[in-house]
């Protein structure tokens, strides 16, 4: 089965990009210091709450041959937010998956915060460094990939 993207190439489906999605997706539950743990008063982490098999389930019965990436990015929302009327946390998943599709849109690929402000910080100083607007040595004598 083959997916249209936004750019008119057809490429081989791969359900892993969808479950890569969705585990950054509810992963960034656990960045957010289980708030929703505490919100929502899950005994257990929130991230652990989450049944990404029975979405990815849902969501493959949506596709077919020829399906744009921005339908699937649809399916993966329906299928998040009808959760989310049982169980708030699915609520925030969506949530975390726009997050995603909005870095990627704008930084060209799929981030997390802290790790598009990282790397767009040192990639910020060394195109800097390389016009002269900063000092060469601002590269050398800091170790900005901690």
């Amino acid at each position: 089965m083959d997916v249209i993207k936004r750019t008119g190439i057809r490429e081989k489906l791969d359900i892993q990009k969808i479950r890569t999605v969705l585990e950054n997706a509810a992963s960034l539950l656990k960045e957010e210091k289980n708030i929703y743990q505490k919100e929502f008063h899950y005994e257990e982490d929130a991230y652990d709450v989450i049944d990404i098999d029975e979405i990815l389930q849902d969501i493959e019965i949506t596709l077919f041959d020829g399906i744009e990436t921005s339908a699937i990015f649809q399916a993966i929302l329906h299928s998040l937010l009808s959760r989310a009327i049982d169980d708030p946390i699915y609520d925030a998943v969506a949530k975390n998956v726009l997050l995603q599709r909005i870095y990627k849109q704008a930084f060209g690929g799929v981030y997390s915060p802290k790790k598009a402000y990282k790397e767009l910080f040192i990639n910020y100083i060394d195109d800097a460094v390389d016009l002269g607007l900063l000092d060469k040595n601002m590269g050398s004598l800091f170790d900005l990939d901690l």
